[in-house]
């Protein structure tokens, strides 16, 4: 630990944002609240905040942010990083570092995300403990309000001087290079950041009734409970808020940006939220969550039950941004969980803490946003809205998928959308995907002839997997495609094949079942 005065630390901060090689964000004061900003001066500085209006996460995944650029004649290519200076970020919570730390596990799950990780590699996190804390606040009861990893330096307030705990050698680095007049801390300086700490653990005003190791417990017990869901969504507007202001959201769309010759443009990601409307809505019109209440339901169902058992965290750091951002005061988590609580123990329910998952997270190279070029070699219609089309990479490479794998398909300035593939791995030169015409990519796609150029990633999804389930759906008993394969299927032992369809005309006999599959 060293010991540094106001002083000092006010000339460190200004050496370091005059040096043009780097981009210092701080704390700034926004009328009354406080915000992360780009620093012109030590004196902007705030590290007396009580909560920021977003979290630092945007700086590493951004509002929007360009993922890929195309031209119809050349192709699709990588946004150029060259211009990224590193990033120093003063004045981080130990909630904001503790939810970076849950962002840094879920973009590097299977394939690790390059444009996040290479903003992550490239900062300098200087955490501050907190000094005074939001009404809204709840992060000591997460265990998020002290931390003792994640950061590069870590300060806390002697009234006169500030304590700065080293994480790392970037940190030790950035002090020595930097700061003047650092000293080691002695003993009474260590001891009095310890008595500050044990403050802070005691400074929430929102309180638990129950240890929030039993919320996965809680929330499982609950889940057809719709009249409390229904009850507590009430209220709510749908607006998403929430979970904009969220430092553990990582939900996005990719939209295309066309230029106005529609001959070239970029592709971007924003910011998306499961609270909005439109979120669990695929192309056939169909929406899997389409009423507030299971909406509501699920962003606490993603925090507290699918996240724990996927890494073994509650994906709630207690900030509290998403109680203090609700117009209606419907998103309080300690509110809505205290009355889970009181619903779960009137049911007579027996509670017990979760057992810790098993969590392996694998990570296979990272994920490549830019598509390759193929040409559409042959088309050949299949039913009234099903087209099997033919293509072929131009770089001459194979897609090399295994069954069960998909690609994604890119239409210049249109989109990109999922689809199998079709045809057997055995298949050399060419590959073939069945594309059901349903949404704006696959209209497009329908559209185009044989000669013109789509975009294909992959392939994705599991590569190994044990019993076969084959789930195949359709709206009706005529659109059933691929028939004598379909019926080899059904009489094998190792393949469970299950066909539905929507409906069944009356005239028709169908055994299969009926009922929604996409």
């Amino acid at each position: 630990m060293r010991i540094i005065s106001k002083e000092d630390f006010a000339k460190f901060v200004s050496s370091i944002i005059n040096d043009n090689s780097l981009n210092v964000i701080g704390v700034k004061s926004k009328g009354d609240k406080f915000a992360f900003g780009q620093l012109e001066s030590a004196s902007e500085l705030r590290l007396d905040h009580d909560v920021t209006l977003l979290p630092p996460k945007k700086y590493f995944f951004p509002q929007r942010e360009t993922l890929v650029t195309y031209d119809v004649a050349n192709g699709f290519f990588a946004k150029d990083p060259a211009d990224r200076k590193p990033t120093v970020i003063l004045g981080v919570h130990p909630y904001d570092i503790v939810a970076l730390l849950h962002m840094d596990e879920i973009f590097r799950e299977t394939k690790s995300d390059p444009y996040y990780f290479e903003k992550r590699k490239s900062s300098i996190i200087i955490g501050v403990n907190i000094q005074n804390m939001s009404k809204w606040c709840f992060a000591p009861q997460m265990g998020c309000a002290i931390i003792d990893h994640g950061y590069d330096l870590m300060l806390t307030d002697l009234g006169n001087r500030y304590a700065i705990n080293i994480g790392s050698q970037k940190g030790e680095e950035l002090l020595e290079k930097y700061a003047k007049n650092v000293a080691d801390a002695l003993a009474r300086d260590v001891q009095i950041v310890g008595q500050k700490k044990k403050e802070i653990m005691n400074m929430s005003q929102q309180k638990f009734d129950f240890s929030t190791e039993l919320i996965p417990e809680l929330l499982s017990k609950t889940y057809e409970e719709s009249g409390f869901w229904e009850k507590h969504a009430e209220k709510c507007l749908a607006c998403g808020s929430c979970v904009l202001v969220c430092p553990t959201c990582y939900c996005f769309d990719v939209k295309e940006d066309p230029d106005l010759s529609l001959k070239e443009g970029e592709r971007i990601r924003t910011w998306d939220g499961c609270l909005l409307e439109d979120f669990a809505k695929v192309a056939s019109g169909e929406n899997f969550r389409p009423t507030r209440p299971t909406r509501y339901r699920h962003r606490y169902f993603k925090k507290g039950k699918y996240l724990f058992d996927r890494f073994g965290f509650i994906s709630c750091v207690g900030c509290g941004r998403c109680s203090s951002n609700c117009l209606p005061d419907v998103a309080n988590p300690v509110n809505l969980f205290n009355d889970m609580y009181s619903e779960v123990l009137n049911m007579g329910v027996q509670l017990a803490t979760p057992t810790e998952p098993h969590v392996s997270i694998e990570t296979e190279g990272n994920i490549d946003y830019v598509p390759k070029l193929a040409t559409i070699i042959k088309k050949v219609p299949m039913a009234a809205n099903e087209m099997l089309f033919e293509m072929k990479l131009d770089d001459g490479s194979s897609v090399d998928h295994k069954p069960g794998q998909f690609v994604q398909v890119s239409v210049f300035g249109v989109g990109e959308a999922p689809i199998s593939v079709s045809s057997s791995p055995t298949k050399k030169g060419t590959f073939e995907l069945c594309v059901r015409k349903i949404g704006n990519v696959t209209t497009k796609l329908h559209m185009l002839n044989i000669g013109d150029k789509v975009g294909i990633r992959g392939p994705y999804n599991r590569k190994d997997y044990g019993r076969v389930i084959l789930l195949y759906g359709c709206k009706e008993p005529r659109e059933l495609l691929f028939g004598d394969e379909m019926a080899a299927l059904e009489i094998r032992d190792d393949v469970e094949y299950k066909p539905t369809v929507d409906w069944c005309p009356e005239n028709e006999l169908w055994t299969g079942n009926i009922g929604t599959t996409t």
